[in-house]
């Protein structure tokens, strides 16, 4: 906030074994940032593979170090895809290490870029020195954000690059999952044709910075495009809860579950109300 701020600092990366599902194993580049949740969300896999089949394609955006991208890929496997887009170049190495591990039963494709409404340059900021965690934070008070570290990143627009490079996937689309703190609508409004055409489940984070009009117009455009809106009680899919209205009128930080009716089924077993 005064200009008194260390340089940014670098980590290095370990490969270890990860268990999931029935004994199986798989390999995960741990990033080295004492500051960084240390493993991948593995918790993830047995909902995610309830409804994600081999073949499918799902999309990631604020994939991070790839902690959830994993999970989506070993559903989708091999002749699925997981596009994960990641604009902090930090992070963006240790997604790119995790998409080259397990090739024999995952195929993930890292993009070192934001999902903007226009291509182009952005500047994005970070709140500490290992650029563990930030985002785009124009027009939002650097009080609110605390985030004092920029970096210049790629912006792309998300529509027109799923219709001009993943056009033969998108009949497969089936889940997407956002976490751009704060910009998750903004990227949906760009992708919300694609979203009515095709109607894959979404998880998205509801950020803090968000106001309450932005909180209500993303749920309610969901909710008129048919959807089936849900929070997380923590930050596993297992913990799918009923939304209510003194969430979204807060200013917690949550993520939502969208479900189109035609999936509706495969969250049969969880405490939660369709209308």
């Amino acid at each position: 906030m005064f200009g008194l701020k260390p340089k940014v600092k670098s980590f290095g990366l370990d490969v270890v074994n990860i268990n999931y599902g029935d004994n199986q194993t798989c390999e995960w580049a741990l990033w080295k940032n004492p500051k960084c949740p240390a493993l991948p969300k593995i918790e993830d896999y047995d909902v995610l593979k309830s409804f994600l089949e081999p073949g499918d394609f799902a999309i990631d955006l604020g994939a991070h170090v790839g902690d959830t991208a994993l999970s989506m890929a070993l559903c989708v496997g091999k002749k699925g895809l997981v596009l994960a887009l990641e604009p902090n170049p930090a992070t963006y190495k240790i997604l790119q290490a995790n998409s080259d591990l397990n090739q024999e039963a995952t195929n993930i494709v890292p993009i070192n870029a934001a999902a903007m409404s226009e291509d182009g340059d952005y500047v994005f900021q970070y709140n500490e020195s290992s650029l563990m965690n930030g985002g785009y934070q124009k027009g939002i008070s650097r009080f609110k954000h605390a985030s004092f570290y920029k970096i210049d990143v790629q912006g792309l627009n998300l529509s027109q690059l799923l219709t001009k490079d993943y056009s033969d996937r998108l009949k497969n689309l089936r889940f997407i999952k956002t976490d751009l703190e704060g910009g998750d609508y903004t990227a949906f409004l760009t992708i919300k044709d694609i979203v009515i055409k095709y109607m894959p489940i979404i998880q998205s984070e509801i950020n803090g910075v968000m106001s309450k009009d932005v909180r209500l117009g993303y749920i309610s455009d969901l909710k008129k495009m048919g959807y089936q809106v849900f929070s997380l009680g923590s930050l596993y899919l297992d913990s799918i809860q009923n939304l209510n209205d003194e969430m979204v009128g807060s200013s917690e930080t949550f993520d939502i579950v969208a479900i189109p009716p035609n999936l509706q089924k495969y969250f049969s077993e969880f405490d939660i109300t369709f209308t």
